[in-house]
């Protein structure tokens, strides 16, 4: 079982959630640290009584649709692909595959038993294992299907998933850049918006230069570091979400940081300026009139 689990501020921010009693909000956070990496909770009951709580906490959640009862001692999480995105290789199969066989999944990556209201819940589940690295050293999301496959041997995405985002063209692949970096899920509820959103840049700014911005976000709200090796046992770095900055809204928080980037003098301290310039000379940019193929992605 997973040592730490997370969870989505727009589930636990919700009204529906904070209209619940304080005692089954507080029961939601400790089944959750409890879940395998499907979402079930074995033992919901033995849970309740070991941290003191009353069953009756649990029925709020039920009828209010944040556990699924599927046995007499077994829940699932609801929203659990939103609470957490798992690695690839990190991935722990369930031990309910039959159970799971039984449920779907909404667009918004919800679990329902109801087939008229979602897909058949993909057997293989995770991000991306790891980048491809180009000659300056900086991550290169590896976004072809059959790479994808390569990559992550027995253990592939939601490939169906992941094709429905990168139909949205480079505004997709620079989401899934998000998404394989831990910041977002790829069942991010606001994923139209972070699409709209680049592809309304699109629209304003060279390719070049939006690249430019993103690894910018990237480096400010992410970790760079080692997270496997490739075939000639050579490590493999990539961006990791730094979970402490514990950021509210997340996609204000995307949207306001791209959007101050690209009017640094203004918004930007001297201090994230220089950090700004010295990856456009990292990547050989000095302006956004050069050459797309020396960026990172």
């Amino acid at each position: 079982m997973a040592k730490r689990r997370m969870f989505s501020t727009e589930i636990v921010r919700s009204d529906a959630f904070l209209d619940l009693p304080v005692s089954s909000r507080e029961l939601y956070f400790q089944l959750g640290m409890d879940t395998d990496d499907r979402g079930y909770i074995p033992n919901a009951k033995s849970i309740i009584r070991v941290i003191g709580a009353n069953i009756g906490d649990l029925e709020p959640l039920i009828n209010k649709g944040f556990l699924m009862l599927r046995g007499e001692t077994l829940m699932l999480q609801k929203h659990f692909r939103i609470n957490n995105t798992i690695r690839s290789d990190r991935f722990k199969e369930t031990e309910y595959i039959d159970d799971l066989k039984k449920l779907f999944i909404k667009s918004n990556g919800v679990y329902t038993d109801d087939s008229t209201k979602g897909k058949p819940t993909p057997l293989v589940l995770g991000i991306p294992s790891g980048y491809q690295m180009d000659t300056n050293g900086l991550p290169q999301l590896n976004i072809s299907k059959d790479n994808l496959i390569k990559d992550n041997s027995s253990k592939e995405i939601d490939i169906t998933r992941y094709n429905e985002i990168k139909a949205n063209g480079f505004a997709g692949e620079l989401f899934l850049k998000l998404v394989d970096s831990g910041y977002v899920s790829l069942y991010e509820l606001d994923t139209n918006d972070y699409i709209k959103f680049l592809k309304e840049l699109l629209s304003q700014y060279e390719v070049v230069d939006i690249k430019i911005k993103v690894e910018y976000f990237l480096r400010v709200t992410c970790h760079y570091l080692p997270i496997g090796k490739d075939k000639q046992d050579k490590p493999i770095f990539g961006y990791r979400y730094k979970e402490e900055n514990q950021i509210g809204n997340k996609f204000l928080y995307f949207k306001t940081t791209i959007t101050n980037a690209f009017n640094p003098k203004e918004y930007l301290t001297e201090q994230e300026q220089l950090e700004l310039q010295k990856i456009m000379d990292e990547l050989g940019q000095e302006d956004t009139d050069t050459d797309d193929d020396s960026l990172p992605f």
